[in-house]
């Protein structure tokens, strides 16, 4: 990886900050992501626990609270799961519980349970008939587990991943379409979370995010 790059990026980041992260959600900013991310589990954990009838009432209010970081304005993933929830309820809450199993770090088993995952909300799509616009894809999946636990999981966006890994000069394969290699892809982010933590002026700006956020990502 080219640090000199990284490094470039990262001043890239620190001299748009405010812009990234203005709490003003009328305005362009990544900070109401991190304020997702500081309620997201809770939310999920409340409603896997559940009656399964109300999971699917439950799921609709996370998707509403998530604005549009989830679903947006041409795909609604996690509303396709809310829709299937309705009348197979205990399926849908298995693949979240299944998801969210504790895999000790393992990224092969982590792999495993997002293919898992992505497989079981084609068949149930398909059964329900609902249109290609409810798919789950790798992006969206990634995005479940990384608001359920940020400081052990990146969300995978394939045209950014792969622009950045470009311009860090980062070798690496990571795949195509649903097919990611997901230990290339961590083995990248982690290599950015080290330089990070080395970073002095980021780390200042992550805890200032922090604490608009009201809560501490280590």
């Amino acid at each position: 990886m080219n640090e000199n790059n990284v490094k470039q990026a990262f001043e890239n980041y620190i001299s748009h900050f405010e812009e990234y992260n203005n709490t003003d959600r009328n305005k362009i900013s990544e900070y109401y992501k991190w304020e997702i991310a500081g309620w997201f589990k809770d939310a999920m954990d409340t409603a896997l626990k559940g009656e399964p009838g109300q999971f699917a009432d439950a799921l609709k209010q996370i998707k509403n609270r998530t604005n549009d970081f989830i679903d947006n304005v041409s795909t609604w993933p996690l509303d396709g799961l809310r829709k299937i929830a309705k009348t197979n309820s205990k399926e849908v809450q298995k693949m979240f519980c299944d998801l969210y199993a504790e895999d000790h770090g393992d990224l092969n088993c982590r792999q495993e349970k997002i293919e898992n995952f992505l497989e079981e909300s084609r068949l149930l799509r398909e059964q329900y008939k609902l249109s290609e616009q409810y798919k789950n894809n790798f992006h969206s999946v990634t995005k479940y587990l990384t608001l359920y636990d940020p400081a052990h999981n990146y969300i995978y966006k394939p045209n950014a991943a792969k622009l950045f890994a470009k311009i860090t000069e980062f070798s690496d394969d990571f795949g195509a379409g649903d097919h990611v290699k997901l230990k290339n892809y961590y083995r990248m982010c982690d290599e950015l979370v080290e330089v990070v933590k080395n970073y002095s002026r980021l780390k200042e700006l992550d805890e200032i995010r922090s604490q608009r956020a009201g809560e501490k990502f280590e």
